[in-house]
């Protein structure tokens, strides 16, 4: 049946509100043209951003020569991206970049853009541990190797479109980390901090290069995060607080300790297994991206963990020949997995990029457990001396007892024995 022509624009009306539903489950509502200099870009994917209003267009080209970047290695692909975000305010700046390794600004190359006097500036800069703690962010070198960049400013100076032409490495695995943010000022080529809102802390996504579908690693994340938390309590806080107890509680509560180290001991043990497992859960979802050295001194402490647990059953008693022998093996292997707990957990930091004061706040705990050993160190010793003055005073009051009874024996049995003798 033929539509009449009133019929036409309502039609056209329902067809237009279709498609822009669609646009917005779909999250492809995002311009592939980039616009500088008189002269229009066209890309060959694009992808509105989950935060910031900001959108991404790229173009994955085939293979090209090999990078001069030494720490690339492989089949490198061109890589033509072109990045829209918003500025807070009139003279501030947006960002774009890569994570190689994981869904998280630290550790990541970026290209920021603003307006100057002399003209809009692309300029790149490496996102380190020190400068999420709060040092000033510097223009320094990064991990790719850029072969273009260029920006443009419209909006009346807030509107800030970022181009970037580089090498990358997705032969391995297409699915880039990308990370983006916005902040209000630039002084002296320094970039202001950003705000610290939800929208700011979620600049984070992972995107497949190839089908420029979007994929969700906030659950990856979320597991990172609580296997360094469960592993920093079982290696830096409930183990060598087990030994503390096992160490200076024995002369006051003897033996109430030997159960209350029990008891510490097997609860970090089951938490260390806990996080043991959740970094082998993490290396399945790693695409390739393993920490060698992190994995296996966690399998050392897993293996000597285990032995120090199984060692119980095999415990002889005091008086038994082996029972030095065995004190020496247990807490030998002790301090070394407190030792080998305590560094890898410092190497997990790193990995997680966590920011400095989590590594303050580790140190200070730390520090703060050192000093009560030493604390509890020079009571002990001091304990033990009082303890072997008084049995030393009471060891020679009873030799001058002793004595004493011998010389009174002699005096009252003397006249007897010379009797005998002269008889």
């Amino acid at each position: 049946m033929a539509l009449k022509k009133t019929e036409w624009p309502s039609l056209a009306l329902m067809a237009l509100v279709f498609l822009s539903m669609k646009c917005s489950q779909l999250a492809f509502c995002c311009s592939k043209s980039f616009y500088l200099n008189g002269s229009t870009q066209k890309f060959t994917n694009c992808l509105d951003l989950p935060a910031q209003g900001a959108s991404i267009a790229w173009t994955l080209s085939e293979p090209s020569s090999s990078s001069t970047v030494p720490q690339q290695k492989g089949q490198y692909y061109e890589l033509d991206v072109a990045f829209w975000g918003t500025a807070p305010e009139v003279g501030g700046w947006v960002g774009w970049g890569l994570n190689p390794s994981r869904p998280q600004m630290v550790g990541a190359s970026v290209w920021i853009a603003y307006d100057a006097a002399n003209g809009t500036n692309v300029l790149p800069y490496r996102l380190t541990a020190e400068v999420a703690g709060g040092e000033p962010l510097r223009c320094s070198a990064v991990d790719y190797e850029v072969t273009n960049s260029a920006a443009s400013v419209t909006g009346g100076g807030r509107n800030i479109a970022l181009r970037v032409s580089l090498r990358v490495n997705t032969s391995v695995n297409p699915t880039l980390y990308h990370v983006w943010n916005r902040g209000s000022s630039v002084s002296n080529f320094q970039p202001s901090p950003h705000s610290m809102q939800t929208s700011d802390l979620l600049s984070v996504a992972q995107i497949d290069m190839t089908s420029g579908a979007r994929a969700s690693s906030s659950s990856s994340q979320t597991l990172k995060n609580r296997h360094g938390v469960i592993n920093t309590i079982a290696w830096g806080v409930l183990f060598p607080l087990g030994i503390m107890v096992a160490r200076y509680c024995k002369p006051f509560a003897d033996p109430q300790w030997f159960y209350i180290h029990i008891l510490i001991q097997s609860f970090g043990y089951v938490l260390g297994v806990s996080g043991w497992a959740t970094g082998l859960t993490l290396e399945k979802r790693s695409n390739g991206n393993v920490y060698e050295k992190h994995k296996y001194i966690g399998f050392i402490l897993f293996a000597f963990s285990t032995l120090q647990i199984t060692a119980l059953l095999a415990r002889p008693k005091k008086e038994h020949s082996l029972r030095r022998y065995w004190n020496i093996y247990h807490h030998s292997l002790g301090y070394t997995l407190v030792l080998l707990g305590i560094v890898n957990t410092f190497i997990g930091l790193d990995i997680l990029g966590a920011p400095t004061w989590a590594k303050h706040a580790i140190i200070c705990s730390l520090s703060a457990l050192g000093a009560l050993c030493i604390l509890l160190e020079a009571i002990s010793w001091y304990v033990v001396y009082k303890k072997k003055k008084e049995q030393c005073r009471i060891s020679t009051k009873s030799i001058v007892l002793d004595d004493s009874l011998k010389q009174h024996s002699i005096g009252a049995f003397g006249p007897t024995e010379h009797i005998l003798r002269v008889v």
